[in-house]
This record gives C-alpha cells, structure tokens and sequence, in this order.
C-alpha cells in the first residue's frame, strides 16, 4: 500500500502565497516523513515519473523534509522517495493538471540494519587542501541546510551548476533561461526571495555583468554543493554576507 497523504485545496492556497514562483508552472511539493515516527526525513531524494517511466523532475529534501519540483507540462506522474535506512516508497498515479500545484506527503518505512560482521567506516572526503571541504560529509550530517552529494552529481554529470541547483528545494533564478539563469534566489528572511553569499572552493564569488553562474565551475570537476536558506544557518567558517540571505557552497575535485 502507498505511503501518501494528499492535501488539495488548503494546501494549495497556502502554496499559492508563500510560493508565487511556481505558481506560473505546475508543481508538486510536499513532505517526506518517517513512517514509524512521523519525523521529517532530511537528504531524502525525490523523483517524479510519468506512466511511460521517464523521469519528469528531482530533487532532494531539506532539513524539514520538504520538497518542491517543478514540471514542464501537465501529466498523470507517481512520485517515488529513496533514503539510506528506509525503504522506497511510492504514491498512488497523480494527475498534475496545466498550472496545478499539487501537494503529497511520502512516508518512507524504516529498514533494519544488520551490523553482524560488518565494519562501519566513516565517509571521508578525498584528500582536499580546503579543511572545509574536508568537513563536508560532517557538515551534511548535522541536518541543517541542504546537500547535493558527489553521488547525485556523478549521475548527472556533466550537467551544469545551474542543474545542479535546481534539485534544492526552493531555488530561484532571476532568469528562465537554461543556458544562462542569471542569479540563484534563495527566500528572503523578510519574504520575497534574496540573493545569497556564493563561495567556489572558499573564495566568495558573484554572478554579475558577464560573469555566468555556469562559468564559475566546469561541470566536469563538480563536487559537492552546500546550500543554506538562512543566514544564521550557514556554518562560522562559511558566514553570509548578507544577514537577511543565505549561502550557496560550491566545492570542486580542486578544493
């Protein structure tokens, strides 16, 4: 039996406030929750397919487990979650109709963990000069912010920056363009949306004039990418330049 809960018409007017954006495209957020506890799931990842199998949106939950995917045409779609410790879990066949926005909660079931005869190793980063590149993984397991894992960019290589970031839940850009997007957004602390502190390896970097966001990394050294909402979320060493706006951290195999 599906772990989904659907919550249509409220929800929708709440989305349609905090979430102007999206209301131009069809979209579906949501939740991704433990089953057994009712916990939010953090990192957990989020696919979107239609009934021909192809794989219409993704992307990863924050650290309130929530989501948020954007589709580019109208479809009957079933959304599919995934975490490390949980079972997968798939909803009923939902119709996301021309400029919807539809909200489904995911309940992921606990998997057992068998420990006899295994080692359990710590998940180190490679060999980075940048000790807060090392401090990735340590980072990414405190649940604040949200993380795309060198995984999830392996799978999309050589998918540009711009992609990358498009799998945060709540992402913005100033443009619509694929090629060039202009600025990422994050939600502003006084609403509306902010542009964040961008660090690349460290360095604090700007999306202006004719400087791309695309061009501040190849695609093909890509990483590891840290995003935070909030500035007071943002870790001492990686600190907003913006106390209303969040950071944006973007680590390459140079780091």
């Amino acid at each position: 039996m599906p772990y989904v809960t659907l919550r249509r018409a409220l929800h929708a007017l709440l989305l349609s406030a905090l979430l102007p954006a999206a209301a131009a495209a069809q979209s579906v957020s949501g939740r991704v929750l433990d089953l057994a506890t009712g916990q939010p799931v953090a990192q957990a990842a989020v696919s979107v397919l239609d009934q021909a199998g192809r794989l219409r949106a993704s992307g990863q939950t924050d650290g309130s487990g929530r989501f948020l995917l954007l589709l580019d045409s109208a479809a009957t779609v079933q959304l599919r979650g995934e975490r490390i410790g949980y079972r997968a879990a798939a909803s009923d066949w939902l119709r996301v109709g021309p400029g919807s926005m539809l909200s489904a909660d995911l309940r992921l079931p606990p998997s057992a963990v068998t420990l006899s005869g295994v080692t359990i190793t710590a998940r180190q980063t490679p060999p980075f000069k940048d000790r807060r590149a090392r401090n990735f993984f340590i980072r990414a397991g405190r649940g604040v912010g949200s993380f795309v894992l060198p995984e999830v960019i392996d799978a999309r290589r050589p998918g540009p920056l711009s992609t990358i970031l498009q799998s945060v839940p709540r992402m913005r850009f100033t443009r619509a363009e694929r090629a060039d997007p202009g600025e990422p957004l994050l939600p502003g602390r006084g609403g509306g949306t902010c542009v964040p502190t961008i660090y690349v390896n460290g360095a604090i970097k700007r999306v202006t004039g004719d400087d791309r966001l695309n061009d501040l990394v190849d695609p093909n050294e890509l990483w590891g990418v840290e995003v935070y909402e909030q500035s007071y979320e943002a870790p001492a060493e990686l600190p907003a330049q913006d106390p209303d706006c969040g950071v944006i951290v973007v680590w390459t195999q140079r780091s």
